[in-house]
């Protein structure tokens, strides 16, 4: 089920939207991550792209049955995973996997896809290092995205971001309540405007590196405001540490 999230705040006059590929597009052109570099091939081997009719979205492999995405990303129709692929126009993947399930969150924009071969680990294809459970995180992260398939270029592209304070998030969207952000989400900047991951970047990865300097990802693009990479405008991620217990418990 494809779940758009669309709100006008009063004192932003702005629309906030889902980043998933699906949104609808007619008021927002779709665009990829504002800001970004081409992503050298194989810096991101735990990511894999959802592929209907065309592209849907980012997610990463959990182990080799498993891959996570955000719940807007999964479509209603067949669809099959590209793991090994760094441009989603060319045809060239490592492995396509066909789609066992998927397992949905109750209430929240994450989902389980189970597969239904397993996936082959090799240089281009790795599981994703998560965070600790109930870890928060600052500083500098680094987004992967291949934004939309329907623009000319499809490369994987990466940018760096930063986390911004919860609190003031909130207070960006007006307060408690005023909008879907809750505590199990992330936000990040930066606020100056310039840099951000955009509609077609749902579920792609938001990644840091940790202290044994792995690329550990801490989170997975959810939503934000429209146009993307506005001036004071933060995008809300889904932050995986509040949802480890969530993902162990539907991994059968």
């Amino acid at each position: 089920m494809t779940v758009v999230r669309k709100f006008v705040f009063s004192l932003a006059v702005l629309s906030v939207m889902s980043y998933s590929e699906s949104a609808n597009t007619a008021q927002h052109p779709i665009q990829r991550i504002i800001g970004g570099t081409e992503a050298e091939p194989g810096s991101a081997p735990y990511m894999v792209a959802l592929m209907a009719s065309r592209f849907r979205g980012g997610g990463i492999i959990i182990n080799k049955y498993y891959v996570l995405t955000t719940a807007a990303c999964v479509p209603d129709d067949n669809f099959y995973v590209l793991a090994g692929v760094f441009d989603i126009s060319s045809g060239e993947y490592d492995q396509r996997l066909p789609v066992d399930r998927v397992t949905r969150h109750i209430k929240d924009d994450i989902a389980l896809i189970r597969l239904g071969v397993p996936i082959f680990f090799d240089d281009l294809v790795k599981s994703a290092v998560l965070p600790p459970r109930g870890s928060i995180h600052s500083g500098d992260v680094v987004v992967f995205g291949w934004g939309s398939s329907s623009r000319s270029y499809s490369t994987l592209n990466k940018a760096v971001l930063d986390i911004v304070n919860y609190d003031r998030c909130q207070l960006i969207f007006g307060g408690a309540g005023a909008s879907p952000l809750n505590e199990r989400n992330m936000c990040t900047g930066p606020l100056s405007g310039g840099i951000a991951p955009c509609t077609g970047d749902a579920g792609s990865p938001i990644v840091q590196t940790n202290a044994n300097g792995e690329d550990e990802v801490v989170g997975l693009v959810s939503w934000g405001f429209i146009p993307c990479g506005g001036e004071g405008n933060p995008q809300v991620h889904i932050r995986l540490s509040a949802y480890i217990d969530w993902i162990v418990e539907n991994l059968r």
